[in-house]
């Protein structure tokens, strides 16, 4: 095979080799494909990791580790595990700053993991430091939901049912026109029943005009009418007509 002439001259043929340039580092090699990685089921690496990282070590830096995503979780997993000690610690490294933690983007979970397995003498301690407190967490993107776990663990329990009624008494107009509050009041009419929802219709009867018409209240104001007896159906319209 010949050479083939050119402006500057003869230059012989080139034998073909693969990325073959005359200029080697103008087109840079492609560059190696990423390693395979096996598929795992969720929830597996976080197994994975909890065998490596020292809970004791992330209990004693519990602000750190609440706020990091993975950490918090490996909490969660731990605490799902029902272990009285462990809930114990958790709760003892949380009840000083359990307000703050409630309304933190990743801590909240915990806090209603904590709720769920606490017993019912701590659940009565959170109730009672959040108490000045209960309107901003409450109406916290967050915070709402571990408000609703509280309710969720004592609308059943003899005890705690009161404390929580006294925590809402006297803010159920502030929470029923708050988007994320409204939530904490519908989980307060589906689940805590007659007579003891009566500070609910008693409250929404004397501001029932404003909270008829705004977006939210009116939404509760419904509702309180689907889930009230007929007694409270009576006091409904009476604050009604003095309201008008």
């Amino acid at each position: 095979m010949g050479g083939v002439n050119g402006p500057y001259g003869f230059y012989p043929p080139q034998p073909y080799t693969p990325y073959y340039c005359p200029y080697p580092n103008y087109f840079p090699h492609p560059e190696p494909s990423p390693p395979y990685y096996p598929y795992q089921p969720y929830g597996a690496k976080d197994h994975e990791q909890a065998k490596e990282v020292d809970i004791e070590k992330l209990l004693e830096n519990i602000d750190a580790a609440v706020r990091d995503q993975s950490n918090c979780r490996l909490l969660q997993k731990k605490l799902e595990e029902g272990d009285k000690a462990f809930t114990n610690k958790i709760f003892n490294c949380l009840i000083p700053s359990i307000g703050f933690y409630m309304n933190d983007p990743f801590g909240n979970y915990l806090c209603q993991k904590l709720f769920a397995q606490c017993s019912a003498e701590q659940l009565a301690v959170v109730i009672e430091l959040v108490a000045d407190d209960v309107v901003a967490i409450a109406t916290n993107l967050h915070g709402t939901r571990s408000i609703q776990k509280i309710i969720e663990k004592s609308a059943s329990d003899p005890v705690l049912l009161p404390k929580v009624i006294k925590l809402l008494e006297g803010h159920v107009t502030e929470l029923v026109m708050d988007n994320n509050g409204n939530h904490v009041m519908q989980l307060c009419l589906s689940s805590i029943k007659s007579p003891e929802n009566d500070f609910i219709y008693s409250e929404a009867g004397r501001n029932c005009l404003k909270i008829g018409t705004h977006k939210h209240g009116c939404c509760i104001l419904q509702k309180c009418i689907d889930y009230a007896t007929s007694e409270q159906k009576v006091v409904l319209g009476v604050m009604r007509r003095r309201s008008c």
